[in-house]
């Protein structure tokens, strides 16, 4: 999950705490790997070069096959 740009640390972090004991549940863990997913648990401090990382991952990816916007 992500949030707008600028929201106070407090309520990041009071976030993040609730949806990482939500994840945690076995019941979400089922529903979550019923549909295939996987729960990564990117703090809000590794975040920003996870996704940094993933975007350069799929432009590169992106670049090569060659697909344009029509």
């Amino acid at each position: 999950l992500v949030g707008p740009a600028g929201l106070p640390s407090p309520m990041v972090e009071s976030y993040h705490a609730a949806i990482k004991a939500a994840m945690a549940s076995p019941e979400a863990k089922t529903a979550i790997a019923g549909q295939g997913l996987t729960v990564l648990d990117k703090g809000p401090d590794t975040a920003p070069a996870f996704f940094q990382a993933e975007l350069a991952k799929h432009q590169k990816l992106v670049k090569l096959s060659g697909a344009t916007l029509d």
